[in-house]
């Protein structure tokens, strides 16, 4: 039974035994708490966290703090009464949030999702950035909170985008949840130009053309305002491909049959030339001894397409010229967006 609820994500919220605490002394009480569970794999020594806390404090004084805060913690925590196990493991060197007691944080189960690959929980659990305004007069302990913030915020970017893809793979049936996500993705960064880019395809998959032309001048005053850039190249193919029609409502279609798993995304125009590439790709895929193939060469010059068109080679079972296939199936994973290599495990899985 969790007797300590926090929630850090969008706002700082605590409840002991289901009633909320609002009796925090000071917003360094409320730091220190937020530290402590964030950083709760290992103890922390007293003299960091008083230069963390108080770092333009006298050693003595900011150990003073230190101990004046965790005394008003621990009270407001019930751990002063000794009724159960302690929320917090204190000695005369250190301090540790104890991982054993009834205590729960929603960045903690945010976390565990994504450690999952349960993408919906995930970013169900992100309603918003770490703690987002809070100060409590440290440079030192802003500085640690930014960059926390920051990972986060990316982490939940990396899946929205992910579960975008996921709903855009799944053909007309989920194009509401992808504009969803893709919209959820640019409300928490507006110049995320492949938010842009899945809302546009989602509105029109759901066959809203001229809705999804106008999110592409979203797309175009957002670059322009947040980042002072023109849109790239694939944005400009998409926006194209969907004024010409090119980009349709009919959910994608491979040829292959229903025992092989196949999720490489439909193509926007036809794949022309590049047969001796192609050639060359599907030979290493299929003799030699060979796991991975790496395709190398300048932005933009269709590495991705490439790859995508060897793969749907491999869709139907054998290739054109009778070699063995991959029976198990062929899958596309977008990695294009991620930034922390944390986030390649959840993207493999969740494809």
């Amino acid at each position: 039974m969790v007797r300590l609820a926090l929630s850090f994500l969008n706002s700082f919220k605590a409840r002991l035994d289901d009633a909320p605490i609002t009796q925090f002394r000071s917003a360094k009480v409320q730091g220190l708490l937020a530290y402590l569970a964030l950083e709760a794999e290992r103890p922390h020594a007293r003299e960091s966290l008083a230069t963390l806390f108080w770092p333009d404090e006298t050693q003595s004084a900011a150990s003073h703090n230190l101990r004046q805060s965790l005394y008003q913690l621990r009270r407001v925590l019930g751990d002063t009464r000794g009724e159960g196990p302690p929320f917090l493991l204190v000695d005369r060197h250190s301090l540790q949030i104890n991982r054993d007691s009834a205590y729960d944080l929603d960045v903690d189960r945010f976390l565990g999702a994504l450690a999952q690959a349960d993408l919906e929980t995930a970013c169900a659990l992100y309603t918003g950035e770490l703690l987002p305004g809070f100060t409590c007069d440290s440079v030192d302990f802003e500085e640690w909170l930014r960059r926390r913030r920051d990972h986060l915020h990316q982490r939940a970017l990396t899946a929205l985008h992910t579960l975008t893809e996921r709903h855009l793979l799944q053909g007309a049936q989920a194009v509401e949840a992808a504009q969803e996500t893709a919209r959820r993705q640019l409300a928490l960064a507006p110049w995320r130009e492949e938010a842009h880019q899945q809302l546009m395809r989602a509105l029109a998959l759901a066959g809203d053309r001229s809705a999804a032309l106008a999110q592409f001048e979203h797309c175009v005053n957002a670059l322009a305002d947040e980042l002072g850039v023109p849109p790239s190249e694939t944005t400009l193919a998409l926006h194209e491909a969907i004024r010409d029609g090119r980009l349709v409502p009919e959910p994608p279609t491979v040829a292959a049959p229903a025992t092989i798993a196949c999720n490489l995304p439909p193509p926007l125009e036809p794949f022309v030339g590049r047969d001796r590439e192609l050639a060359t790709l599907t030979r290493l895929l299929t003799d030699g001894p060979a796991r991975l193939v790496t395709i190398l060469g300048p932005g933009g010059a269709g590495k991705t397409r490439l790859s995508i068109e060897a793969g749907r080679a491999f869709c139907g079972g054998p290739t054109p010229s009778g070699e063995a296939g991959f029976p198990d199936g062929v899958f596309f994973v977008s990695l294009a967006a991620l930034s922390d290599p944390e986030d390649i495990p959840p993207a493999h899985a969740a494809a």
